[in-house]
């Protein structure tokens, strides 16, 4: 199971993005990725061929058709990103620069970040 400390700020961070972005109710989603030290090698291989992903963002929204992704640690507990976290974040970011990870380490920061992206102008075009 994941850092205490750290649910108790994700719960926050969804109840603010409920209650102050009504835009987004029903475009916000926790990614399950709990804590696979605890878990059998038999039941990290079932995970895995559900397509559990290591690393994956905490919560994930969607914003005009673009996905982005929130990496929720908290501050109190000195969280910082781990294990697969780093390398994947920035395969994705190389990936596709629209989407990008954002760390977040309070509800503030993460309501912060929801105001830039929704009050950005995004022009995608297709080649």
């Amino acid at each position: 199971m994941r850092n205490p400390a750290e649910k108790r700020l994700q719960a926050a961070i969804v109840k603010m993005l409920n209650n102050e972005f009504w835009q987004l109710r029903g475009m916000v989603w926790w990614n399950r990725n709990g804590d696979t030290a605890k878990r059998t090698d038999i039941q990290r291989m079932q995970d895995a061929t559900l397509g559990e992903l290591p690393g994956v963002p905490d919560l994930s929204f969607r914003w005009h058709g673009i996905t982005f992704f929130l990496e929720v640690k908290a501050e109190e507990t000195k969280g910082r990103l781990t294990g697969a976290q780093p390398a994947l974040h920035a395969k994705w970011l190389s990936d596709c620069a629209l989407n990008p990870v954002y760390v977040v380490w309070s509800v503030d920061e993460a309501r912060d970040v929801v105001k830039a992206v929704m009050g950005a102008k995004w022009v995608i075009t297709r080649g």
